[in-house]
């Protein structure tokens, strides 16, 4: 198997994979920077990947759905959108919960010093 990171690529995530980056070459820049951030940070897992390889939704949607959120944000036809917010937008289209980061907070009590 190939690992991505510390994802242990499986049958359905190299689908999704393929998916989103055969449907991200059909657009341009914007279209592509969306499609590697789903590839990068939303195909995690099998459950994540079902819902990329939903034959109800694509990539043109998708960014047909954040533009239409960017325009009713626009002031004079511009908006200025942090990309969190757009890769907030594409997680909500898709229907994928962002995973939590881990904590690496170590606790410890202060009679551990003692």
């Amino acid at each position: 198997s190939e690992f991505k990171g510390d994802r242990k690529m499986t049958e359905l995530m190299k689908k999704a994979i393929a998916k989103i980056d055969a449907e991200g070459e059909k657009g341009g820049s914007n279209q592509k920077q969306i499609a590697q951030y789903i590839i990068d940070d939303l195909i995690t897992d099998d459950a994540s990947a079902a819902k990329i390889t939903d034959e109800k939704k694509s990539l043109a949607d998708c960014m047909k759905s954040v533009e239409n959120k960017a325009k009713k944000l626009a002031e004079n036809g511009c908006a200025m959108i942090k990309d969190d917010i757009v890769y907030g937008w594409v997680r909500e289209y898709y229907e994928v919960e962002e995973k939590a980061a881990p904590s690496n907070i170590i606790s410890l009590d202060l009679a551990d010093l003692l």
